[in-house]
């Protein structure tokens, strides 16, 4: 761990976010260095303004839970946002779900649906689990599918969620 430490700062220094997240993850772990989350959550700034997809997803979770940085809602949705913009599948799955929590419409479901798709085509059990309940009670789309609908609950029960197992029993 040290030597990736050391063989990772010149590139972290040059501005690279995965040189930026490697160091980050070392300090938010402990490996090879004394763990410091307030130094990692330094790191993974630094990391998701250069445009890490990965650390942007780190860093929100960072700012929405406010243990290690001064809490910042906003701001911790703003990196997910560029997050799940970037492709991140976690933070595509997030962002849906700020979407349908803060409107619970159908207008909202349906302006979500694609970022649950791309997240349950990922393999998110989470997000197959939301859309099986998107499909199943018609919410942003057209009708009800329950083939769909049966078809990600599965794939979310296979995936070790514990509500789709209990709701496809």
């Amino acid at each position: 761990f040290l030597t990736a430490l050391e063989l990772a700062l010149p590139r972290a220094d040059s501005g690279d976010p995965a040189a930026q997240t490697l160091i980050a993850e070392l300090y938010w772990n402990g490996l090879g260095v004394g763990r410091d989350r307030s130094k990692a959550a330094d790191w993974y700034k630094f990391a998701a303004d250069a445009g890490g997809a990965d650390a942007q997803f780190s860093y929100a979770n960072i700012l929405l839970q406010g243990k290690f940085v001064k809490e910042d809602k906003e701001q911790g949705e703003a990196y997910m946002r560029k997050a799940a913009d970037s492709g991140h599948r976690r933070a595509q799955f997030n962002v849906a779900q700020f979407i349908t929590a803060r409107r619970p419409t159908w207008a909202s479901f349906k302006e979500a649906l694609p970022l649950y798709q791309s997240a349950a085509e990922a393999g998110i059990p989470d997000a197959q689990y939301a859309l099986a309940n998107i499909y199943a009670e018609a919410k942003g789309v057209a009708f009800g599918d329950d083939n769909k609908a049966r078809g990600w609950l599965e794939k979310a029960a296979r995936g070790g969620l514990g509500a789709a197992q209990v709701d496809l029993g």
